[in-house]
């Protein structure tokens, strides 16, 4: 049985650049577009795993929702955002995220944060990954610290 990844970001050209990345690898992708949509498709799909931009409050409350709910709890969620708020990375690992990524961020450094969160792979993201011709212009955050 296929992993089943969601995707929620508003920006179109991302969910479709990173969807197809993980169809090559044999993922499953549900698309969401807004932080409403996410908590929904999470609720109708059970993800195995969630990349959610926390770029607004009400993404926030979102992932709050997602990690307080007993359907969706135990679903790691990797946060994602180009917004620079120096809080944001404390902020979504109290919340519950596994991960925080912060954009520009390439689908490789994704990729394999996901495998991670997921238990999949034991190593955890390191900033220094070679992700091809992808430049990485992020810190890697796991449960709020930077490695």
């Amino acid at each position: 049985m296929k992993k089943k990844i969601l995707i929620a970001d508003a920006d179109l050209v991302f969910v479709e650049a990173l969807s197809s990345t993980l169809k090559e690898r044999g993922l499953e992708v549900v698309p969401a577009f807004d932080p409403g949509q996410a908590v929904a498709a999470a609720f109708h799909h059970s993800p195995d795993a969630i990349v959610l931009d926390v770029n607004t409050l009400g993404a926030l409350f979102a992932l709050r929702r997602l990690k307080t709910s007993p359907q969706t709890a135990a679903t790691p969620v990797v946060a994602v955002t180009a917004a620079f708020d120096p809080d944001l990375p404390r902020d979504v690992a109290i919340l519950g995220a596994r991960a925080f990524l912060r954009k520009p961020v390439s689908v490789a450094e994704i990729c394999t944060t996901l495998l991670w969160a997921m238990g999949l792979s034991e190593a955890a993201p390191l900033s220094d990954l070679d992700c091809g011709d992808d430049a990485l212009d992020s810190t890697p955050m796991l449960c709020g610290v930077s490695v």
